[in-house]
């Protein structure tokens, strides 16, 4: 979202589509988090996964390391 702070083009959609991530809040609970762009601005919103919303199309989901700069390389999925 910094890098992104006025709608610029980047990694994270910024046409009204959520971009959604899976983090622990506070209290170690999992957490859906949402972050669109709309009305010139960042939004941001969090719900359980216990009951999820349904996804639409076009949305974006992100999971650790799913975006990396060139120059890191990807961990290997951990069975």
């Amino acid at each position: 979202m910094e890098k992104q702070k006025n709608g610029e083009d980047g990694v994270l959609l910024n046409n009204g589509y959520a971009n959604i991530f899976y983090i622990r809040d506070q209290n170690g609970v999992l957490r859906a988090v949402l972050v669109y762009w709309r009305d010139g601005g960042w939004g941001v919103g969090a719900g359980s996964v216990e009951d999820p919303g349904r996804w639409g199309d076009g949305f974006q989901v992100f999971s650790r390391n799913s975006v990396l700069e060139s120059s890191e390389p990807s961990a290997p999925a951990q069975a």
